[in-house]
């Protein structure tokens, strides 16, 4: 009977875990095992950045209204543009020659603005209607992040007896993480690294040495040390 017991015993120890990993393995199937990664995936998209400048017949140059937008655009070329900026004058419409006069000022502008001259392409197209005038399209291409659509919020959070993760678990921080992106661009291929600072690399070196510091000075208001605070 002891022995028996004992038996018994051991297994009421055991029937909890037993029946906690069987419910486990039973409810909790690969639906539930995915991270918020896998749930609500970033995607990531070509996104092209137009703009339309009228060419009118006799109009060579931008006015200052347009010169804002221009430089508008270039800072966002520059902040997440990718590729090159297309200038495309119209081919075959009344304000060929005007247009292709205006195309010229526009590249002007923009590397006026800070962009490089090799990154800006001029192009030509052939509008719609060849005999209204027709505008000087500026475009490139930049990327921008979505996240898939968040699940329903009919869940009831107080009876959840298989202890499965919310349908919206982690879709909030998947939104904020796209929204906060510098470049979205960064998910699909890492950027290049800048140039190393050689005048600090050239202190730091002769600082090694001639035996000194290398780190640099900290000042006062900088020290780690406990003040010491006389008792009365």
């Amino acid at each position: 009977m002891t022995v028996k017991m004992r038996h018994i015993r051991h297994f009421l120890v055991l029937l909890p875990v037993i029946l906690l990993t069987a419910c486990v393995g039973f409810f909790n199937g690969e639906d539930q095992n995915l991270t918020a990664q896998e749930r609500f995936p970033i995607t990531v998209e070509p996104d092209m950045v137009t703009l339309e400048i009228a060419a009118e017949p006799g109009h060579r140059r931008t006015n200052s209204a347009q010169r804002a937008q221009l430089k508008a655009l270039a800072a966002e070329y520059q902040y997440r543009g990718h590729g090159v900026i297309k200038v495309a004058a119209p081919n075959g419409a009344v304000n060929t020659a005007s247009a292709s006069a205006l195309a010229k000022n526009i590249v002007a502008n923009l590397t006026a603005s800070g962009v490089q001259a090799a990154q800006v392409k001029r192009t030509t197209y052939v509008p719609s209607s060849g005999s209204a005038a027709a505008p000087v399209m500026i475009s490139f291409t930049r990327y921008v992040a979505s996240v898939s659509k968040c699940g329903l919020w009919d869940d009831s959070m107080s009876n959840n007896p298989r202890n499965t993760p919310n349908r919206n678990f982690g879709c909030a921080t998947q939104n904020n993480l796209a929204a906060m992106l510098d470049d979205p661009y960064d998910l699909v291929a890492p950027r290049g690294m800048g140039p190393a600072s050689a005048d600090r690399r050239s202190t730091i070196l002769k600082s090694y040495r001639e035996g000194e510091t290398t780190g640099a000075k900290r000042s006062q208001s900088e020290s780690g040390t406990v003040s010491k605070v006389k008792d009365n």
